[in-house]
């Protein structure tokens, strides 16, 4: 646990810039960093900065999304991976391409403002 620069106490960590964030910042401050908890950081701290969909670099001025699970993509590389599922999967049968946890494209729609990436 830590604190973030706004004081509120945080288990999160900004592996690019080595400090503790809060949900809040990380979305603000932070929209393509590699986030996670302090103690994987302690245990692992080599993660990539790339997309992993496409292998391009997180801050190319493209848009990106962070899903629940953390992990950071391209917002058209997710679009695209999406629309490679069959189009009988329901929206919580949508998996992370790299951790493989549950994607909640709606949740994070209403939490965030992002746009929803939905199959054509």
């Amino acid at each position: 646990m830590g604190l973030c620069k706004c004081r509120v106490v945080t288990s999160l960590f900004c592996v690019q810039h080595t400090k503790n964030v809060c949900e809040k910042c990380m979305v603000s401050d932070h929209p393509t960093c590699v986030v996670r908890s302090y103690k994987e950081w302690l245990n692992d701290s080599d993660y990539a900065t790339e997309c992993t969909l496409c292998g391009d670099e997180r801050n190319d001025g493209r848009p990106c999304i962070r899903l629940g699970c953390y992990d950071v993509f391209h917002w058209a590389c997710l679009e695209k991976y999406i629309n490679t599922q069959p189009p009988t999967t329901t929206p919580a049968g949508f998996i992370c391409p790299c951790c493989r946890v549950s994607i909640d494209v709606c949740r994070y729609h209403c939490l965030f403002g992002w746009g929803t990436v939905w199959r054509q």
